[in-house]
């Protein structure tokens, strides 16, 4: 508890100097001053003029779409949400018969979607009866003799929603279509194009009909934009890898406008949205397709009951809100197209408790630490741009180290910290970031809302860590739970840096200049 508290009093301040500056031999840091009680301040993030769109989103259960939960999707100013499947095999239950009534409640969430701001993606899924490859098994890709079938619902379905109030513009075609039979459950919503084909296990023959799937799509409507994949490719598996490269050797991935997968957490010094996307990439840079915008159609922390370690008694209240809160810096640094959160809402333990809304029994939406801390994050992102180095994976032994991401956004420099794994709950790691001598800086800690004394308003907490001292350094103590960084650029007067920062839209006020 006291690392996720650390730096949010005046004293933690105090402490963290005098630790520095006794250990001067081996990080020879100047005592900085607490900030005065004037500088510190709990305000709202929200509000001020809308910046143009973000490339992340959340993935939204269609029947939580309501005034409540579209406020809380949009407070963090997303791009676009996952809302809704079109099930295929529902709409058609016999050839030709097509029953758009079943739409009209998916439909009206997408209006309120839309109403917001908000880009909506939907999945196209299930096989019907009548044409499916694996008899009784509603994942199942459909066969070939009825693919003809499948390319007109595609354009019927894409031409119904060419444009109006419930409008669709980005579908992604099937969702985990990498697994095969024998291990889904029909229910799950996954696809199982799978096979035991040796050469790519299924991906030649998801591949050969996503390539005719994206071209009815545009014929329905020419700006439609398709995503192909939403594969779980687990990057231990050889069976995942090479159905991807069935779909790269067949002209599926070059067919569709977007390849989208899928990528959870963390594991031990893994980062999987990291590990994922520059491993897609290096298959795609074989086919000289390396710049095919890549969207993670589902990310999240999740507490799996069959992997006990990811699931602690903090999970809700610390560890989901620590990675929420530097989620959305890594998929700009990675230079996503997209990434959602899975999943916005839910009730009980959902999908491994995943969701950042808890949806009580009276409905009532109830954010936790984790939706506090990715709001928070995606407003300090607001018009970031990523100067880093590119993104790699920490190596085991550098998992317990700060890792760092460097952004520019408007007059400033944007740090992101964090520490994957501290080495003790009770001691963040101290780290000095070097900075300009005398530069201004801003820190905003506790992302995820809570306050010091157990409450949560969930409102960050903003201080001033400027080099007062002239020394070219900040020093910082570093845990699990990020913190964010804003340093002036070269040449900005303190006032001006001052009038900078409480002009960015949703960014929480400091009173007093640096």
């Amino acid at each position: 508890m006291l690392l996720r508290r650390w730096l949010v009093a005046p004293l933690m301040l105090i402490i963290v100097a005098l630790v520095l500056a006794g250990s001067a031999a081996a990080h020879p840091l100047a005592q900085p001053p607490a900030p005065s009680a004037a500088s510190t301040i709990y305000l709202p993030l929200v509000g001020g003029a809308q910046l143009p769109p973000q490339p992340f989103g959340f993935d939204m259960h269609w029947w939580y779409v309501g005034p409540q939960t579209v406020s809380l999707a949009a407070n963090a100013q997303p791009r676009w949400v996952r809302a809704a499947d079109v099930l295929w095999s529902e709409i058609e239950p016999q050839p030709g018969q097509y029953r758009w009534d079943l739409l009209a409640a998916k439909e009206q969430s997408i209006r309120q979607l839309r109403a917001a701001g908000i880009e909506p993606v939907i999945i196209i899924n299930r096989t019907p009866a009548w044409a499916q490859l694996v008899p009784g098994r509603v994942c199942s890709p459909p066969a070939p003799q009825h693919i003809p079938a499948l390319l007109r619902f595609l354009e019927l379905l894409s031409a119904r929603y060419k444009d109006g109030p419930s409008a669709i513009r980005y579908w992604e075609f099937w969702n985990e279509p990498d697994r095969s039979p024998d291990n889904v459950i029909d229910s799950d919503g996954s696809g199982c194009w799978g096979s035991d084909e040796p050469t790519y296990h299924g991906g030649d023959y998801y591949g050969q009909v996503l390539a005719q799937a994206a071209p009815a799509l545009r014929r329905g409507n020419p700006n439609a934009q398709v995503l192909g994949g939403a594969l779980l490719y687990w990057v231990d598996s050889d069976y995942t890898q090479r159905f991807l490269e069935g779909m790269l050797a067949t002209g599926g991935v070059a067919a569709s406008d977007i390849l989208s997968f899928h990528a959870y957490g963390e594991w031990a010094a893994a980062d999987w949205l990291v590990t994922k996307t520059n491993r897609v990439r290096a298959q795609l840079r074989r086919y000289k397709l390396d710049q095919k915008p890549l969207m993670a159609t589902e990310v999240a922390a999740t507490c799996s009951p069959l992997v006990q370690s990811n699931c602690t008694s903090t999970f809700v209240t610390n560890d989901q809100a620590n990675y929420a809160a530097r989620i959305y810096a890594e998929a700009l640094a990675l230079g996503l197209h997209g990434a959602f959160w899975y999943t916005l809402a839910n009730q009980g333990a959902g999908f491994d408790q995943s969701h950042l809304v808890d949806i009580a029994s009276s409905g009532q939406p109830l954010p936790r630490p984790a939706y506090n801390a990715f709001r928070n994050s995606a407003l300090l992102l607001q018009g970031a741009r990523y100067i880093g180095p590119p993104v790699t994976d920490p190596t085991s032994d550098q998992s317990d180290k700060v890792q760092m991401l460097v952004f520019k956004k408007d007059s400033l420099t944007l740090f992101v910290l964090w520490v994957q794994n501290t080495p003790s709950l009770d001691k963040p790691v101290l780290y000095s970031l070097g900075v300009r001598k005398g530069a201004q800086a801003r820190c905003t800690t506790n992302l995820d809302g809570r306050n010091i004394d157990g409450g949560n308003d969930g409102k960050p907490y903003l201080f001033n860590c400027s080099d007062r001292n002239a020394d070219g350094v900040i020093p910082l103590a570093i845990g699990e739970l990020p913190q964010y960084v804003e340093v002036q650029d070269v040449g900005l007067a303190a006032t001006s840096f001052d009038a900078a920062l409480q002009a960015l839209p949703g960014q929480p006020r400091l009173q007093g200049a640096p």
